[in-house]
């Protein structure tokens, strides 16, 4: 009996021994709460994506010609009296 405890002692001892990673184990998440992390951080990016969207629809009705396919108008030049362009002035 004596030789079977001291043979199980030394092999417990040799196996606490072998190097193991550092740091406590890395505990299992459940998948419901995985999966709840992974919702709210979809509704965070989409929270931020409506965000943005609204700010760029703010800036196309204050600033209508920088939408694609429209032109800004210049300004038209005041004239000296008395000189008429060579090319008729677009604006």
């Amino acid at each position: 009996m004596f030789q079977r405890l001291r043979q199980t002692m030394l092999e417990a001892t040799l196996d606490a021994l072998e190097p193991r990673p550092r740091g406590r184990p890395p505990r299992a998440i459940p998948p419901h709460l995985r999966r709840l992390r992974h919702l709210e951080a979809r509704i965070a990016s989409l929270e931020e994506d409506l965000a943005l969207s609204r700010v760029r629809e703010e800036i196309a009705l204050l600033l209508p010609w920088t939408g694609r396919g429209q032109k800004k108008v210049r300004p038209i030049r005041a004239r000296k009296p008395g000189i008429t362009p060579s090319r008729p002035l677009v604006g």
